[in-house]
């Protein structure tokens, strides 16, 4: 199947058919044919978790933003900020659900007493999300991009992302530069393409209320947990002069 050889509709979609990664790879790199359909979302769904195939998708120019949007992470700043304005377009048009209550304060505590097993599992309850939703996606840095895109949906506050990003993993927090990065990339998505975002990277919907929100346990394992959360946050100083350097897009 050579590079610039056109394929057919019915032999792109019965190749697509294989599941095998060096066909899936060259349907994506071949440019003599369009991708659409039910090949095209055959690709993109096995791009997530497939570099290579996923990189040769979102350069191919007969392939739309919308259709491109589970590919998120493993695109480059530029065709983020493209799938990023497609999905906010649509987001839009829906309501999205209020944020989960008090969700900033107990993620801010717990990052602070570096207690990443709660911190994740309070993230993912407070989303409706499987506990382990951040281990889909096997590259450390596009993992903590979808962290980012986790706290922004799950509506805190710019203060309060920056300092867990200052807290929960001391080799991103020594990294200025990285930090400066999960930040903008926290402003520039709204909380609603957040959440449309993270539902097409692990291609599932988000809930619409957060597993707990209905109920709070007055005792119990949980309410020691969200307790001892909150008796951190409560003991928390006020964000150091780093967080609010890197707040305003210079980190020390």
């Amino acid at each position: 199947m050579g590079e610039g050889s056109g394929l057919s509709r019915e032999a792109v979609d019965e190749l697509s058919r294989e599941g095998r990664p060096e066909i899936d790879r060259a349907l994506a790199a071949n440019l003599g044919h369009t991708l659409r359909g039910a090949a095209l979302a055959r690709l993109v769904n096995r791009g997530r978790s497939a570099p290579d195939l996923a990189r040769l998708l979102l350069v191919r120019p007969d392939v739309s933003a919308a259709d491109l949007v589970p590919l998120y992470l493993h695109a480059d700043p530029i065709r983020r900020t493209v799938i990023g304005r497609a999905v906010e377009a649509t987001a839009a048009l829906r309501p999205c659900p209020p944020a989960p209550r008090g969700l900033g304060e107990t993620l801010t505590g717990l990052s602070a007493a570096r207690d990443v097993p709660a911190f994740m599992a309070a993230l993912a309850d407070g989303l409706g999300l499987p506990r382990d939703f951040l281990t889909v996606v096997a590259d450390a840095s596009a993992r903590y991009d979808l962290l980012t895109l986790g706290l922004r949906a799950a509506g805190l506050h710019e203060e309060e992302a920056v300092y867990i990003f200052l807290t929960l993993n001391q080799g991103v927090a020594r990294s200025a530069e990285r930090v400066a990065d999960l930040v903008r990339l926290f402003r520039t998505v709204s909380r609603p393409a957040s959440r449309d975002l993270i539902a097409a990277i692990l291609d599932r919907p988000l809930a619409e209320r957060g597993r707990g929100e209905a109920h709070q346990p007055l005792h119990g394992p949980e309410a020691k947990l969200r307790q001892g959360a909150e008796r951190v946050a409560a003991q928390r100083p006020s964000l150091p002069v780093r967080a609010r350097a890197a707040g305003g897009g210079e980190p020390a």
